[in-house]
């Protein structure tokens, strides 16, 4: 399973960029291999600093730094403590969701690399979500990375989202979120059709900044 978990294009072992192919699980113990288009590119990194919002983390935190954020939980959770993720999505958020699961059994369609729809039949792959927070309108599902690519694989947002979309009526975002220099860069994406693989929008994007509060006038006093 791990052989076969490739986040981007740029993983993919030479054989398959080659002859332009991708694969995906259909079950815990199973996967389909063939021409899709699997990977969405992302806009090019923005590493200026212009149109960032600045956050910070509370200055009580002891068990929180910038310097502690080594694993997606802990950037996550940075996310959230900083006002990052209720700027994002709602203001009332709880966290409800996270680690690993099962998609549940769903059919859907993927365009290959000639343009024609295909039909895949998922049977309870395994899958993991960094993070499900919800609020009074919408469930938010966060996948998250320590390091920006030039694209992403969708299955990361669109297996977690058919696996929830049957449990729960309130509408659900997906969101793919990357911390690269103490820079946040939140993406969401819809898809028009939630049988098709292949109808991903990018539908909002924004970045954060997380430094340190500057002091108060009666601190520098």
């Amino acid at each position: 399973r791990l052989l076969t978990k490739f986040d981007h294009s740029f993983q993919l072992p030479e054989i398959m960029k080659n002859e332009s192919l991708s694969i995906l699980p259909t079950s815990n113990s199973t996967w389909r291999i063939g021409s899709y288009s699997s990977f969405v590119k992302l806009p090019p990194q923005d590493e200026s600093l212009e149109n960032c919002v600045k956050k910070s983390l509370p200055n009580w935190l002891q068990s929180l730094s910038t310097e502690m954020l080594t694993g997606e939980g802990a950037v996550l959770n940075a996310a959230g403590v900083s006002g990052i993720l209720e700027d994002f999505c709602e203001k009332e958020m709880v966290s409800t969701i996270s680690g690993k699961g099962r998609s549940g059994n769903f059919d859907f369609k993927i365009e290959n690399k000639l343009g024609e729809l295909e039909k895949i039949s998922v049977q309870s792959s395994q899958i993991e979500i960094d993070g499900g927070f919800e609020g009074r309108k919408a469930l938010h599902l966060f996948e998250v990375k320590k390091r920006y690519a030039s694209d992403i694989n969708m299955r990361q947002l669109y297996y977690p989202l058919r696996a929830w979309s049957g449990r729960v009526k309130k509408p659900i975002s997906t969101i793919y979120m990357t911390y690269v220099g103490n820079i946040f860069t939140l993406f969401e994406y819809e898809f028009s059709d939630l049988n098709n693989y292949s109808s991903s929008s990018l539908v909002k994007t924004k970045k954060y900044l997380l430094a340190n509060e500057l002091p108060t006038q009666t601190e520098i006093k």
